[in-house]
């Protein structure tokens, strides 16, 4: 038998041989996440399972449920967690945590890959990357734009 290796036990492989002295029998073997569950849109599980960004920062999926969020099942079934580390603004050389949750648009199971390349590109920017913009912006010290400032104030 050979086969690909599953790569940080994430994705989802082939193996090809013989059972028992068959001839060609493929096996399809799935190893996903720990995190998924029946239902989820395959392409965005695999690419989840292959995809890096910045050191510490982990990409997830979530039912609405499960996130603690099911009065808003009709946004979305699912909810694309982004767990980031970053330089706190207010305090340089100290890192904190963070947790982004973003609906994963309806209707999209059976999209390819590609779609779901360029739509996580799109969240992490319009997400995670523009909070960490508006709270670095500053001119003349101040931070127009700071995310965690009240409204009006």
């Amino acid at each position: 038998m050979s086969g690909a290796g599953l790569p940080g036990g994430a994705g989802l492989s082939e193996i090809t041989g013989s059972l028992w002295g068959g001839d060609g029998i493929r096996v399809r073997l799935t190893s996903r996440p720990q995190w998924w569950q029946p239902g989820m849109p395959e392409a965005l599980v695999e690419l989840l399972a292959e995809f890096s960004y910045k050191p510490r920062w982990r990409f997830s999926l979530r039912s609405m449920t499960e996130a603690g969020r099911p009065g808003h099942s009709f946004e979305s079934r699912w909810l694309l967690l982004v767990n980031t580390w970053v330089e706190d603004v207010t305090q340089p050389g100290v890192w904190s945590a963070g947790v982004f949750t973003i609906p994963v648009p309806w209707g999209d199971d059976e999209a390819p890959r590609d779609y779901w390349l360029h739509w996580l590109r799109d969240q992490i920017w319009q997400g995670p990357e523009r909070h960490e913009v508006d709270e670095w912006f500053t001119v003349g010290g101040e931070r127009p734009f700071d995310p965690h400032a009240k409204p009006g104030s």
